[in-house]
């Protein structure tokens, strides 16, 4: 079975981790921010008792998952796969 074709032009075809990340545009930087901000506010008005700890967890959790979000979009923007 062939590969289907990128749909866009490929800038480097087997980027490394430090390529990716050197390839992040305003709207990855912005999603990073919004979702470690956002799961941070989350963590701390669903914290009931200790909302300090939920605050730090879910900070964490946010900054985790939206790094691997904007990660993966760099990544489709340089194999071709999303413009």
């Amino acid at each position: 079975m062939k590969e289907p074709q990128p749909r866009y032009p490929v800038t480097d075809p087997d980027p490394s981790s430090t390529t990716t990340f050197t390839n992040f545009s305003v709207k990855d930087y912005a999603v990073v921010a919004a979702g470690t901000l956002g799961s941070g506010i989350f963590g701390y008005v669903t914290g009931a008792p200790r909302r300090n700890a939920g605050a730090i967890m879910g900070t964490c959790i946010g900054l985790m998952g939206s790094v691997m979000y904007a990660y993966q979009s760099s990544h489709l923007r340089l194999t071709g796969n999303r413009k």
